[in-house]
């Protein structure tokens, strides 16, 4: 008899959606996945933003490896009076950490924040960073 050829079911993956995710697939079908916001196939901004897992005639999934990955923002630039703690090349939705200097604040007032953080954006962007201001007397 001629019977078709079941693969597995299409994987359910992180930071992406198919809406054949969960549900088997018969040889020659496909599932498609779009990346969630603020991901991309490579992690590059300009990246795939969406993969394609197919049934094989062998009854396997091909393209099961693919993924989704974290888009990677710009170098976080340098801010005056300020030093960056930890990362300065961070991907959504991670966050630079800058500390300001002794005799900085974020307000000028000594009794202001020392820290701030620049968040990664979706689109591959940091936030525009607060300056570090000289306490006023």
């Amino acid at each position: 008899s001629c019977a078709p050829v079941m693969c597995p079911a299409a994987p359910i993956k992180e930071h992406a959606s198919s809406p054949t995710q969960g549900e088997k697939l018969f040889f020659p079908q496909t599932a498609t996945y779009a990346c969630d916001p603020g991901y991309t196939t490579t992690g590059k901004i300009d990246g795939p933003l969406a993969f394609t897992v197919s049934c094989t005639s062998a009854a396997a999934l091909a393209g099961d490896g693919e993924e989704c990955k974290p888009v990677e923002c710009h170098k976080a630039p340098t801010v005056g009076n300020a030093d960056i703690r930890g990362a300065d090349v961070v991907v959504f939705p991670e966050v630079v950490t800058y500390s300001c200097h002794d005799g900085y604040t974020t307000s000028g007032f000594a009794a202001g924040s020392k820290n701030f953080t620049s968040a990664c954006h979706a689109t591959g962007e940091l936030a525009e960073p607060q300056a570090c201001l000289p306490v006023s007397c």
